[in-house]
């Protein structure tokens, strides 16, 4: 388990598409910022059939706290909607969430 200490750090674990990540930092490092773009950016990839890969049901981020799943949530939905707004993600995708 490594600290998220530089942008070279985060953007790693933002962009990587390979396996599960544990996103471990200090307060006001950046971890709720990374998880809520990774999962816009899961949610948005593609096949090239034009289908979602994933469907935001497959997904699982967990923090400790009720406060930290607050701001989770509340971080994710303005994502979602902004990505919606950029056609990342379509109006049936973002209905289902």
């Amino acid at each position: 388990m490594s600290d998220l200490i530089d942008q070279k750090d985060r953007d790693g674990a933002l962009h990587s598409k390979e396996g599960n990540h544990l996103i471990s930092a200090g307060a006001g490092s950046g971890k709720t910022f990374t998880l809520a773009n990774r999962i816009i950016e899961l949610m948005a990839e593609k096949n090239p059939d034009g289908t979602y890969k994933r469907h935001f049901s497959e997904l699982l981020v967990m923090t400790f706290t009720k406060k930290a799943a607050a701001e989770m949530k509340k971080r994710t939905r303005e994502n979602l909607g902004e990505a919606k707004r950029k056609g990342l993600i379509d109006e049936k995708e973002y209905a289902s969430l």
